[in-house]
Order: C-alpha cells, then sequence, then structure tokens
C-alpha cells in the first residue's frame, strides 16, 4: 500500500500480504522474540485507516495480521538499547536528513533508517565518551514496479546493514547482481 500512485501490472496488497505470510512464519521461527521499529511504510495500513476516518481500534494489531502471538514481536516508534560498554543507542526509522546533528541533540548514538540514499556512520565525541550516528541501508529493489515513482531520481537506493558488535558499529553493503538481487556476500 502507498499513498503513491500504483502500477496496475502489480499485485494487490491483499495478494502481497498472503504471500508474506509464508515468510513471515520462516522469520518468527528464526526470531521468535523480537522487537521492531514502526516505519512510514509498514504503518501504511494506519495511515491510510487514519486519512479515511477509520478508528485504529478497528483495525487488526501488526502481530494479529502477521500471525504473530501478541507477547512475541513488539512493536516500537523507537527504542534505547544498551551496548555493552555502557552507552545508549537510540534506534527509529527517522530523525532527520542530518543523522550526526540529531544524534549530538540527543546526547547519545542513533540510528535511523528511512533515507533509501544515504548509507553513513560518523563520530562524534562529547565528554561520556565516543557516540556514533547511522544512517542505515535499505533493502529495496531497485527495479520492482513497487518502486517505479522514484526512477527519475540520480540518486539510488543503497542496500546495506547495520551490525554492531561488541559496542563497535559496522554498515555492511549488500552486494547485487544485475537484477538488483543480493548475491550473498560482502
Amino acid at each position: 500500500m502507498s499513498f503513491h500512485d500504483s502500477d496496475p501490472d502489480l499485485d494487490s496488497s491483499g495478494r502481497e500480504l498472503v504471500l508474506a505470510l509464508g515468510y513471515i512464519d520462516t522469520l518468527h521461527e528464526i526470531f521468535p522474540k523480537m522487537d521492531l521499529l514502526n516505519s512510514n511504510h509498514g504503518s501504511m495500513a494506519y495511515r491510510k485507516a487514519k486519512h479515511h476516518g477509520v478508528p485504529r481500534h478497528l483495525l487488526k494489531s501488526y502481530n494479529d495480521a502477521l500471525g504473530v502471538p501478541e507477547q512475541d514481536w513488539k512493536w516500537h516508534d523507537q527504542i534505547v538499547v544498551r551496548l555493552p560498554n555502557g552507552h545508549d543507542v537510540l534506534i527509529g526509522h527517522f530523525f532527520g536528513s542530518d543523522v550526526l546533528k540529531a544524534s549530538i541533540a540527543m546526547g547519545m548514538s542513533l540510528i535511523q533508517g528511512h533515507a533509501h540514499s544515504s548509507f553513513e556512520l560518523r563520530y562524534w565525541q562529547s565528554m561520556s565518551g565516543l557516540h556514533f550516528a547511522i544512517t542505515s541501508g535499505c533493502l529495496i529493489d531497485d527495479k520492482s514496479l513497487a518502486y517505479a515513482y522514484n526512477k527519475m531520481q540520480i540518486k539510488r537506493p543503497i542496500m546495506g546493514a547495520t551490525f554492531i558488535e561488541n559496542s563497535q558499529p559496522y554498515l555492511i553493503p549488500m552486494l547485487v547482481d544485475q537484477d538488483n538481487r543480493w548475491i550473498g556476500t560482502k
């Protein structure tokens, strides 16, 4: 679902959900307990309902719609995670185009998504230690019909992931083939 015009050759949102449910079952087996973030894309059903005056309590929860027990996956607008070095990291969908400025303003390390064509890790120092500011990569198929609204933009989405090990952040670009499919290696 989107507020952008949809290509008539795309599957309907209902068909996409049916296809996704099998993957959700597998994901739930691998990650039975998860904290997940809301996003502008993931919250589209709620946003469209609000736009058309439908009260939220008439809608299913994410977990109910996905067939996941309510207690297993927890959804957040933002979440603070304490790293092994004692520093906190604020993680959310989007804090602004200048992630470093947002991190400094919050006084802690920060990770955001949303910016499809940005993939960056920047550092800043305070009296309390070294902090980082990350705009993580995305998993968009740049050649899909669903993303065709962006085809005239010069900047292209960057597929990648953020990984933190022992309080140290890493950005991992995901290399793709000519069909924009991940080749399975860094």
